[in-house]
């Protein structure tokens, strides 16, 4: 499994909170959700022009947040990322 760059932004962007899903790149959404990182889910629009509707948005599944630390802790002991 690597991540791209990109990927890894992605995820830290939702592991503070779900994002829209239009936020992020269709083939970077594709391999966190293939891959088991991430999760499609249902909630209303931060835009005001659908506020109220629901949308879908991206949010971080426990794989997710487990891949985050192996790269955070990859990071500090100066390892590439993209070995995890």
């Amino acid at each position: 499994m690597i991540l791209s760059s990109h990927a890894v932004t992605a995820l830290y962007a939702i592991e503070r909170r779900p994002e829209p899903s239009q936020r992020f790149n269709p083939g970077v959404k594709r391999k966190l959700v293939s891959e088991g990182f991430a999760t499609h889910i249902m909630l209303p629009s931060p835009y005001i022009r659908s506020r109220g509707s629901k949308i879908g948005h991206l949010q971080i599944t426990d794989m997710g947040r487990v891949i985050l630390e192996k790269i955070k802790s990859a990071s500090e002991t100066k390892k590439p990322a993209a070995a995890i």
